[in-house]
């Protein structure tokens, strides 16, 4: 009886500590998922100015 009771407080125990772990990984998966648009966005970034650049750049030796 006894045992038994100390079984389900661990097993109780480890489903928590599953949850916490659960939820720690859905942060870093959130926050994995923030860090890549960051990269698109200057990536995109870096393509405009790139682009600009060379539009700039033949609209000069045009005139």
């Amino acid at each position: 009886m006894v045992t038994l009771i100390r079984q389900i407080k661990v097993l109780e125990h480890k489903l928590e500590q599953a949850e916490l772990d659960k939820q720690a990984l859905n942060a870093n998966i959130i926050a994995m998922k923030a860090r890549l648009e960051a990269v698109k966005l200057r990536e995109e970034h870096a393509r405009k100015m790139a682009h600009n650049r060379k539009v700039r750049g033949a609209a000069k030796t045009k005139s």
